[in-house]
């Protein structure tokens, strides 16, 4: 029997995770959803650039938001520790919500 690590076992990193999001949030602002307003966004979109998104963008940044609130995620276990998971979630859900919306 086989006893490799799904890529769901492994534990992601909050740096991973934190760019999963941010470009999650540049894809959904790019097909309609919410504008970038951050001052950590690039430069380019705050000066009203934009990109072209490919279609199947929306449904990858879905599947990666979902593994960044999944079990086995630093970024999830450090918000957790600061009793501040289920705000942190609803943002993400939030996010994820606008890339249903444009895919």
């Amino acid at each position: 029997m086989n006893h490799e690590l799904h890529s769901w076992d492994a534990l992601l990193d909050s740096d991973e995770a934190v760019e999963a999001i941010a470009a999650a949030a540049i894809i959904a602002s790019q097909r309609g959803g919410q504008p970038i307003t951050s001052p950590y966004a690039p430069d380019f979109l705050l000066e009203g650039g934009t990109l072209e998104i490919g279609d199947d963008l929306p449904l990858l940044a879905i599947r990666a938001l979902d593994r960044v609130v999944a079990e086995h995620s630093e970024w999830r276990d450090l918000w957790e520790e600061a009793d501040a998971y289920h705000e942190a979630a609803a943002v993400i859900a939030q996010l994820r919500t606008a890339l249903t919306a444009v895919s």
